[in-house]
């Protein structure tokens, strides 16, 4: 099978990626950049393309525009992952944010991996640990009781608005810690506080926890806390947000 070429800045989130890519024998690649990327596609047959919103020399549309143009690469699907200030702009949920776990779900089955046979995080039809609405429970005691459990695993998240928006969340935990976040375009402690905010102003929120063994233990550098500490935290800077100062410490 062909690799998946990958685009992304964020160290926690291309680790992430990898070991979801890795878990199913399908080998990812990665760029530094817009430019490493477009000098590896004429060497390198891939099957997709993940790239970020803003990868600084050149945006998610240009890069997909470049790849495009070119006849070897003419067909290579090429996935651009959502970008938190477009989004910020659009009212409500109503335009979708995927995650990880679903950009690469598509991607690998363009590489070939039957959908049946994608493991979790990326195939959410296999049996969960952990499933409900946040409207019986809150996000933060739920992470507490699986951090005394000391687990590993993926939390799967779906906010819903009234109009029917929706927006999915990835959590990653190790030994019963957050060490990775992505949610709205987001990832590490400011995607977590992204989405307990948007939790607070959608409840209509379901959750699935699913157990694993294959969990990158590569945190994001702003998610260093154990979960007890990690949650106070952003209990504080929620309370500052809503006194009109964002806190500096979920960027």
């Amino acid at each position: 099978m062909k690799p998946i070429l990958t685009i992304l800045r964020d160290p926690s989130r291309a680790e992430a990626y990898d070991c979801m890519v890795r878990s199913t024998g399908v080998k990812m690649v990665q760029a530094e950049s817009a430019l490493h990327a477009l000098t590896q596609l004429e060497r390198t047959e891939v099957s997709a393309i993940i790239c970020e919103a803003d990868m600084g020399e050149m945006c998610g549309t240009e890069f997909s525009s470049v790849v495009h143009s070119e006849d070897k690469t003419s067909s290579v699907p090429v996935f651009v992952l959502p970008d938190f200030q477009t989004l910020s702009e659009q009212p409500g949920l109503s335009t979708a944010a995927p995650t990880g776990p679903e950009v690469l779900r598509q991607a690998l089955q363009i590489s070939g991996v039957a959908p049946d046979l994608l493991p979790v995080p990326m195939n959410s039809n296999l049996p969960a640990q952990l499933q409900g609405d946040l409207e019986q429970f809150q996000l933060s005691d739920l992470l507490g009781w699986v951090a005394e459990m000391n687990f590993d695993g993926h939390w799967l998240l779906r906010v819903e608005d009234d109009a029917g928006g929706k927006r999915s969340a990835h959590l990653v935990m190790s030994r019963g810690d957050v060490i990775y976040a992505e949610y709205g375009g987001l990832v590490g402690k400011a995607a977590l506080f992204a989405l307990l905010q948007a939790i607070a102003q959608h409840p209509r929120t379901t959750f699935h926890f699913y157990r694993s063994d294959q969990i990158s233990h590569l945190r994001s550098s702003n998610l260093q806390q154990t979960t007890a500490r990690l949650l106070i935290e952003l209990a504080v800077d929620i309370d500052h947000s809503s006194t009109g100062h964002y806190p500096a410490s979920s960027n």
